[in-house]
């Protein structure tokens, strides 16, 4: 199970694990991403959402695709590792001040349970 909403690790996954559940993928904390307000009917070319966004779907891109948990949660990883990677050495872009709530989103991305539980399982 992937939840993307706030806090849900923290209590949720947790709880649905215990009931039954064999993996739980979600943030532990408020999960924090940027937008472009004035990009709102067109989020595809948001700049300031695309890592975040990017990011999220990587993990329900690699469930849909029979990767197991914790390849799931690290395909996420990486992806916020490159965004990081890139705002850190292009730090003059006006996108960077996404940076910060990047390295806070992937410090609080997690995974309950079983790490080799794929969606075939």
């Amino acid at each position: 199970m992937f939840a993307l909403t706030c806090a849900a690790a923290a209590s949720l996954g947790p709880s649905a694990v215990e009931k039954g559940t064999s993996a739980f993928l979600g943030f532990r904390e408020d999960y924090v991403f940027l937008t472009d307000g004035s990009k709102a009917s067109r989020p595809l070319g948001d700049e300031l959402a695309r890592p975040f966004f990017e990011t999220t779907n990587a993990i329900a891109t690699a469930i849909i695709n029979g990767h197991s948990a914790s390849e799931a949660i690290e395909k996420a990883r990486g992806n916020y590792r490159k965004w990081i990677e890139y705002y850190r050495t292009n730090d003059y872009l006006p996108e960077a001040i996404v940076l910060p709530y990047l390295i806070y989103d992937i410090e609080i991305l997690e995974l309950i349970g079983s790490r080799s539980e794929t969606i075939n399982d």
